[in-house]
C-alpha cells in the first residue's frame, strides 16, 4: 500500500510539472491533458475537493478548446466525486 500511495505522490508531482512546463511553452492542450490526469490522481489519494478543482480547471481549458468528449468526461468524474459542503 505504501508503494502506491509514494507512487500517486510522485505522478502528483510530475503532472503538475508538466502543467508548469506546458503552460511555459504555450500547450494549452498538453496543459488541459495534464489537469484531467492530476484530478484522476488527486481522486485517488482521496483529496476529492483538490480533485473537483482541478477538474474544473481542466474542464474549462477543454471548453476553450472544443473538446467536448473530454468536457464529457470529466463531467463523468465531477459527477462521481462527493460534493463537499467546504468544497464550494
Amino acid at each position: 500500500m505504501l508503494a502506491a500511495s509514494e507512487r500517486l505522490e510522485e505522478a502528483e508531482r510530475t503532472l503538475q510539472d508538466v502543467i508548469d512546463r506546458a503552460e511555459q511553452h504555450g500547450r494549452p492542450l498538453l496543459v488541459a491533458q495534464a489537469g484531467r490526469d492530476l484530478a484522476l490522481v488527486l481522486e485517488r489519494r482521496g483529496q476529492p475537493r483538490a480533485a473537483i478543482e482541478v477538474a474544473c480547471v481542466a474542464r474549462a481549458r477543454f471548453r476553450t478548446l472544443g473538446a467536448d468528449v473530454q468536457i464529457r468526461r470529466l463531467d463523468r468524474l465531477i459527477s462521481t466525486l462527493p460534493l463537499l459542503p467546504s468544497a464550494f
